[in-house]
Parts: C-alpha cells; sequence; structure tokens
C-alpha cells in the first residue's frame, strides 16, 4: 500500500490536470496543503448503477470513485479554511516524493468536510470525497497515476521576526526558472521544482519577498530529484 506524505486540494476551475504538465505550471503552488500525518488513503472504484436491457442483458450506467483521506484534530483557522473546499469540485493530488516518486491525482472529485467534533480551541474533522462517472468517460480523467524522475520539491514555513508567527503573503522564488509561490496564511509555502537534465543534487537560490519586511540573502538548498527538502524561514525585521 502506498503512503503519500503530501496530500493537496485545489479547487476544480474546468481545466483538467494532466501528466507531465501539473507540476511544469507549479499547479501546488496554488493548492491548499493538507497539514496531516502520513496515511495511506482510501480510493475504491466500484459500479453504481447498472441498466438492464431489453435483450436480458445488463450493462453498468455509471461508476462511483470513493476516497477516504483522514480524520484528525485541527484548529478554527484550519478548518475555517478547510470549508472553502467542502461540497466544491476539487482537484487532489496525492504525492510521495521519495523513491520511487509516486503521484495519484484525482480530478473534478466532491469533497466532503465533516466536523466530527468542535469546540473553540479544537476541531476533529473526517475528509472523503465523492465522483460519479460514465464508464465511457476515459478513467485518465477521473483519475490518474505516474511519476516524473526530473520533479524535486522545496517547502517549510516562513516567520516572522519572533521565529515563532506565521507570516503569510511572502513570495518564494529561486534562481532557476519563474517557479514560485506566496506563503498562505499559515506561513506556508510550496516549490514543486523540474530539474529537467541538470544534474542530482541540484543547489537552489532561495529569494523572499514582501512589502515592508527584510529576509535572509543568499540562502541556498540542495535538493536531490525525487526528494523533498523542507526549510524554514524567519524575517529579519
Amino acid at each position: 500500500m502506498l503512503s503519500f506524505p503530501n496530500v493537496y486540494l485545489h479547487l476544480f476551475n474546468g481545466d483538467y490536470i494532466s501528466f507531465p504538465n501539473w507540476f511544469t505550471e507549479n499547479i501546488l503552488a496554488n493548492c491548499f496543503l493538507l497539514d496531516i500525518p502520513k496515511l495511506s488513503p482510501s480510493i475504491i472504484i466500484d459500479q453504481d448503477k447498472k441498466d438492464d436491457y431489453c435483450d436480458g442483458t445488463s450493462g453498468v450506467a455509471s461508476e462511483k470513485l470513493n476516497l477516504e483521506l483522514a480524520s484528525f484534530r485541527c484548529d478554527p483557522a484550519y478548518l475555517a479554511a478547510l470549508r472553502l473546499f467542502h461540497n466544491a469540485n476539487t482537484d487532489v493530488i496525492l504525492m510521495d516524493p521519495a523513491s520511487p516518486p509516486n503521484t495519484i491525482l484525482i480530478s473534478n472529485i466532491r469533497i466532503s468536510v465533516l466536523v466530527i467534533a468542535e469546540n473553540k480551541e479544537t476541531a476533529i474533522i473526517k475528509i472523503t470525497a465523492t465522483r460519479f462517472f460514465s464508464p465511457e468517460q476515459p478513467l485518465d480523467y477521473v483519475i490518474c497515476m505516474g511519476s516524473d524522475m526530473g520533479i524535486g520539491i522545496i517547502s517549510g514555513t516562513v516567520y516572522d521576526v519572533n521565529g515563532t508567527t506565521p507570516l503569510p503573503g511572502v513570495t518564494v522564488s529561486t534562481n532557476f526558472g519563474t517557479h514560485n509561490d506566496i506563503t498562505d496564511s499559515f506561513g506556508r509555502y510550496n516549490l514543486a521544482l523540474d530539474g529537467g537534465t541538470l544534474p542530482s543534487p541540484i543547489t537552489y537560490t532561495l529569494l523572499l519577498t514582501k512589502t515592508g519586511k527584510t529576509f535572509p540573502t543568499g540562502q541556498t538548498v540542495q535538493l536531490v530529484k525525487q526528494n523533498e527538502v523542507k526549510r524554514n524561514f524567519s524575517a529579519l525585521t
């Protein structure tokens, strides 16, 4: 069974994500990263409805994909961010950048965020998803699996001067290509980088910018293809 340390949610906008352009377009920069432990999601495709034909035979009228992601505890701010995906058609990206790299994309699936228990300080939630589709529809428009030997990920959290308060709205970019990301409300960024034909490991220089803030310069990260490096930063002023 595959385990996926990184689970991303991306609101479906009518454009189907497919290999290999999901990383070259830096789709992850516009995704919500689920802050959950390493998990093995349950993915089940089953016949949902059958049709009986006049000649006595029967066929599959529709199929159903069920996805069960996780049950976990979170704070009210995190729950508020997740509620944006409740009952919304969403692309789900399950990715393990370890060797061998494994990625599953599930497109245009309806997410359910179920609150099991909640108080002023914390909530216990369960995330599931369901999609119905016609058997005539190409399956790779629903779910596809693949890998890319050139991909690597740099991710982490940017903090304010005190080193503990997450800092949103910081642009994080590298000296290679045009990929960049802006930290979310939790100060987190994710850069999915295509190393192409460059020899591994690749040394990236990270640049952090935000109006009214200064950050350390010349910050380098060595990234081995098919791997993920976590790197946190704090503002200087």
